[in-house]
């Protein structure tokens, strides 16, 4: 198991960006394993941080850790899938969509 840091743009607005640090398995798919999937953080205006939880098959749930978001049901589909550069991500914010595009994938230290 390695652990990888992937970061994205929004494709509409590529100043919105977002990383996301994920265990991965040999097959390149995020590790289930652990009911904290990762990590990540959205811009939108400042960094907002939350972390990853399996929530169906293809989803993963962004638990915030700002308490004033806890209300909200965003989702991401990073789930049974491998994740390259290019590929595109649907984030689901309280029922809006929001598309980002994989610019890079490094591997990080533990």
């Amino acid at each position: 198991m390695k652990r990888i840091k992937v970061i994205a743009s929004n494709v509409a607005n590529s100043t919105e960006k977002m990383w996301l640090d994920l265990n991965i398995t040999e097959n390149l798919h995020i590790d289930l394993e652990n009911e904290i999937l990762g990590s990540g953080s959205v811009m939108w205006e400042q960094w907002h941080d939350f972390n990853i939880l399996e929530l169906d098959k293809n989803n993963a749930l962004m638990d915030w850790k700002n308490d004033s978001f806890s209300e909200c049901k965003s989702t991401i589909d990073i789930l049974n899938r491998r994740l390259v550069v290019g590929e595109k991500i649907r984030y689901i914010d309280d029922g809006e969509h929001y598309i980002y595009r994989i610019e890079e994938i490094r591997d990080e230290l533990f």
